[in-house]
C-alpha cells in the first residue's frame, strides 16, 4: 500500500450524470428486446429461446468480468486500477437480475432446448443416463441459483465495502476484500463454470470437453474488459474524472484488453487443436454441427473477427493509450455476441436436428433488450455513488501512476 498517507489533495468528482435521454434509451431497447422475444415464442419458440440464451449469456458474461477485475486488483495489491474500480464494480449489480433472468430461462425454456430434458431419451441413451446425476432440470435451477448467488452476492459485499470506506476511511476494509477476494475467486471460477455448462455446453449433451469452462472465462475477459475500457474512455474523454484518470490508466486497461484478446486466441485454437487430433466422436459433435448446413463459414471468420482484427489493430502502443481505441472496443463486444450467436444458434434443440444460418433480426433485437437492460441498472449504480474510492489507501499510487 504504498504512499498510503500521503494522498494528495484533490477534489473529489463530481457525481456522474448519465447523458440526456439514457433511461429512455435503455428502456426503448428492453422493449424491443421483449418485443421480438414475445413475437419469437409465438412463431418459432426454438428460435426465441434461443435467442434469450444469447442475450442472457453475452450479459451475464459482462456482469461477471466486472467484480472478476475488482477482486483481482484486491488480490495483486493493483494501484493503478483504484481511480476506475467503480466501473467494474458497478458492472456487478447486474448479477441479480441476470439470475432471476436465467432462472426464468432454466424453468422456462429448458424443454424447449435441452434435449437432457426428455427422461425417455436420457434413459434409452447409455451415455446419457450416465450423465444424468448431473444434466438434470432440478440441477440446473438449483445451479443457478448457486452461481449468480454466490457470485452476485461476494460482488455486492465487496462493492459495499469499498463504498463504505468512502464514508470511513477504514483501512481494515481493503484488508477485508482482498480476503474476501480470495475465497471469490473459488466461487466466481466454480459459479461461472456451472453456467457454462448448464446453459451452453448441455446444448450438445454427448458433447465432452475438459476446456469449455476456460472458454467461456476467455470470452468473458475480453468482452468485459472491452467494455470497461470503453467506458473509462467516455470518462476520461468527458473530463468526467480529471486528476483521477490518465492515459496511463488507459494504457493499462487497453493492455489487459490486448492481452485478453491473445489469450481467447490461445485457449480456442488449444480447445480445437486437441479435439481434432485425438478425432473422438464425443469430442467432434461440437465442431460438426459448426461445419455442416453452411456454418464452416461462420467457424472460419470468428478468430478473423475476434483475433486477427483487433490484435492487429492494438498492437501499436498509441492505440492502447486511447487513439482509437474505442472502435476497436467495440468490435470485440460485437465479436463476442457473434461468438456466443456461433455458440449457439447451431446446436440441435430438443425438438430439431439442425439449423441452417438465417438473418439474426431476431437475435439481435434481444440481444440489444438484454444489454439495455444492462446498460440501465450499471449506469444507475455508475450515477449513484462516488466515481472514485477516495478514501483508499492506495489512491494516491494510482495519482502517480506512470510508465
Amino acid at each position: 500500500m504504498a504512499h498510503g498517507h500521503h494522498t494528495a489533495h484533490l477534489d473529489p468528482p463530481a457525481k456522474l450524470r448519465l447523458p440526456d435521454g439514457f433511461g429512455s434509451i435503455a428502456i426503448g431497447m428492453i422493449v424491443l428486446g421483449v418485443l421480438a422475444f414475445g413475437y419469437g415464442l409465438a412463431a418459432d419458440p426454438i428460435r426465441a429461446w434461443k435467442s434469450y440464451l444469447i442475450g442472457f449469456t453475452f450479459t451475464a458474461l459482462l456482469g461477471a468480468s466486472g467484480p472478476f477485475l475488482v477482486a483481482a486488483l484486491y488480490l495483486t495489491r493493483a494501484g493503478w486500477g483504484i481511480t476506475l474500480r467503480r466501473i467494474p464494480e458497478a458492472f456487478g449489480a447486474w448479477l441479480l437480475p441476470a439470475g432471476a433472468l436465467g432462472l426464468i430461462l432454466a424453468i422456462g425454456g429448458a424443454h424447449t432446448l435441452y434435449e437432457w430434458t426428455d427422461l425417455e431419451l436420457m434413459a434409452s441413451d447409455p451415455l446419457l443416463a450416465a450423465k444424468a446425476p448431473f444434466l438434470n432440470w432440478p440441477q440446473m435451477i438449483i445451479s443457478t441459483i448457486i452461481a449468480f448467488g454466490g457470485i452476485g452476492g461476494f460482488a455486492g459485499w465487496m462493492a459495499h465495502n469499498s463504498r463504505k470506506q468512502d464514508k470511513t476511511g477504514e483501512r481494515s476494509l481493503t484488508l477485508l476484500n482482498a480476503r474476501l477476494a480470495s475465497i471469490f475467486m473459488i466461487v466466481f471460477a466454480l459459479g461461472v463454470s456451472l453456467i457454462g455448462i448448464n446453459f451452453i455446453m448441455s446444448l450438445h449433451p454427448h458433447w465432452f470437453s475438459t476446456m469449455w469452462a476456460v472458454n467461456i472465462w476467455s470470452t468473458m475477459v475480453q468482452a468485459g474488459f472491452a467494455l470497461i475500457t470503453i467506458i473509462a474512455l467516455l470518462l476520461y474523454r468527458k473530463r468526467m474524472l480529471d486528476g483521477f484518470l490518465n492515459e496511463n490508466h488507459i494504457h493499462d486497461i487497453g493492455k489487459l484488453t490486448f492481452a485478453a484478446t491473445a489469450f481467447w486466441a490461445y485457449i480456442a485454437f488449444c480447445q480445437f487443436l486437441l479435439m481434432w487430433y485425438s478425432n473422438l466422436p464425443e469430442e467432434f459433435i461440437f465442431w460438426h454441427a459448426r461445419y455442416i448446413d453452411g456454418w464452416g463459414t461462420y467457424t472460419l471468420i470468428l478468430p478473423l473477427f475476434k483475433f486477427v482484427i483487433p490484435f492487429a489493430l492494438m498492437l501499436p502502443r498509441a492505440v492502447k493509450r486511447g487513439k482509437g481505441l474505442l472502435p476497436i472496443c467495440v468490435w470485440i463486444l460485437a465479436a463476442s455476441v457473434f461468438e456466443i450467436y456461433w455458440w449457439v444458434a447451431p446446436a440441435p434443440a430438443a425438438h430439431e436436428h439442425h439449423f441452417h444460418p438465417t438473418l439474426p433480426w431476431m437475435e439481435l433485437a434481444v440481444v440489444i433488450g438484454f444489454f439495455g437492460g444492462f446498460m440501465l441498472v450499471v449506469g444507475k449504480t455508475l450515477a449513484k455513488h462516488n466515481l472514485v474510492p477516495l478514501k483508499d489507501p492506495r489512491l494516491n499510487e494510482a495519482l502517480h501512476h506512470h510508465q
